[in-house]
């Protein structure tokens, strides 16, 4: 029993020293600032880069050897301007046989159009007539036979040998009729179709090659600055291989990403404010184009386009952009420093000083600015600077800002040794 009240004997103690001392210790002496109105522009501040809104990668339509790159990286081309070649020797001669399959094609159908010659029809007749005296020298002869074989003077296989070549050269005569006939019914419709079929393959077969040796060409689809180049010459391709890239910088964007809490502040059309870190002093002026249109849910950000205005000679692709958008702008609006507003889980506060305690003044704040914050409602001749550094009911002394650093530096003066500067300092 006297042990627990000896512990609370010594709990009450300390805490009464404790209390004295908190009433007793000198007020720490805090910056405090004077509300002013001011204009307050609020920005959402985001890091992005420069890039073509319009970019064309180039590849290899067919499988080859590079023989010449006739463009390097940062190079100006214009649309259909010749930038790599393929080898296209066996393509050349493929076209060569094709052309020449179509020649004669084309000079078939001519002919079939065209008709027989009149020496054709003629040399054909003459070939009837040239038969016919055959077929009548065999009939007379087999008329011969026939008597002679009927008397029993000639046998039976000579009298069968001249009735075959009859037979033979009646057939003959027929052929070359048949012969004279065809060539008086020309151009047949089948023959002209079966002509005209062959010129048509032809055609698409040349078509088809001078498309393969045009593949082995390549162009720029669009007029911009080639960004990357991977070909070189000898180096052997396949289909799909990416050759160049080519961006075109007369219509740039500037792709930013930012947290999606800003999204409620952000509008299509805000002006904006671009800065290269090595061009400070020359910024670039635009206009938010696009927000999203989706969130990054793994991230938590939003992806943000805007169009600049003019670019200055110095832009290049991927150039990064510190980016700010102005997404609010408030007029003679009472303002504090940033420092001094501080976020607790029911709002945003300021601190004012009372009877030399620190005591928390909710506020609504309208907007931010990297240096200031708008508020509404606030009603208080002075606010604590740094208002995160000071506790609810903290002793603190106000001072004025300029007099907070002189104290601050002064402080910092007495805490720095102070080193002898020569051996006269060092001796005793």
């Amino acid at each position: 029993m006297r042990t627990v009240l000896k512990f609370v004997l010594i709990v009450a103690v300390v805490a009464g020293a404790f209390y004295i001392y908190q009433r007793v210790k000198p007020a720490r002496e805090t910056a405090v600032t004077t509300p002013e109105l001011r204009e307050v522009v609020e920005v959402v501040v985001a890091s992005g880069k420069l890039r073509a809104r319009r970019r064309s990668e180039l590849g290899a339509e067919v499988a080859g050897v590079v023989e010449s790159v006739s463009v390097e990286e940062g190079a100006q081309v214009t649309t259909g301007q010749v930038v790599v070649r393929l080898r296209d020797e066996e393509a050349r001669l493929r076209l060569a046989q094709s052309a020449s399959a179509l020649d004669t094609a084309r000079a078939n159908l001519a002919k079939v159009e065209a008709g027989p010659q009149p020496e054709e029809i003629k040399r054909a007749e003459a070939d009837v007539v040239r038969e016919e005296a055959m077929l009548l020298q065999r009939e007379q002869d087999l008329d011969r036979l026939q008597k002679l074989f009927e008397k029993n003077i000639v046998n039976t296989a000579d009298y069968q040998k001249a009735r075959n070549e009859r037979d033979v050269a009646h057939a003959a005569v027929d052929a070359a009729q048949r012969g004279v006939d065809l060539l008086k019914a020309q151009p047949r419709a089948v023959d002209l179709e079966l002509a005209r079929a062959r010129v048509a393959e032809s055609q698409a077969a040349l078509a088809a090659e001078r498309e393969q040796l045009d593949k082995r060409t390549v162009r720029s689809a669009l007029a911009g600055v080639v960004t990357t180049r991977n070909a070189e010459p000898g180096q052997a391709v396949s289909v799909g291989t990416r050759l160049l890239a080519i961006d075109d910088m007369s219509d740039p964007e500037v792709l930013v990403e930012t947290d999606e809490n800003n999204l409620a502040k952000l509008r299509v059309d805000q002006p904006a404010t671009m800065v290269a870190p090595a061009f400070r002093d020359q910024p670039i002026t635009g206009t938010l184009r696009q927000i999203g249109p989706e969130v990054d849910y793994e991230r938590g950000v939003v992806a943000l386009r805007l169009t600049p205005g003019p670019l200055p000679e110095f832009a290049r692709p991927n150039m990064t952009l510190d980016t700010s958008i102005e997404v609010g702008r408030f007029a003679d609006a009472v303002s504090v420093p940033v420092s001094a507003v501080v976020r607790r889980d029911n709002g945003e506060f300021v601190v004012v000083v009372e009877n030399e305690r620190a005591r928390l003044r909710k506020v609504t704040v309208l907007g931010r600015s990297p240096e200031y914050a708008a508020l509404e409602n606030l009603d208080a001749p002075a606010v604590v600077l740094r208002a995160a550094s000071v506790e609810e009911g903290e002793r603190v002394k106000a001072v004025s800002g300029e007099q907070a650093a002189e104290a601050e530096a002064s402080a910092r003066a007495a805490a720095t040794p102070v080193e002898p500067s020569s051996a006269a300092d060092r001796r005793p």
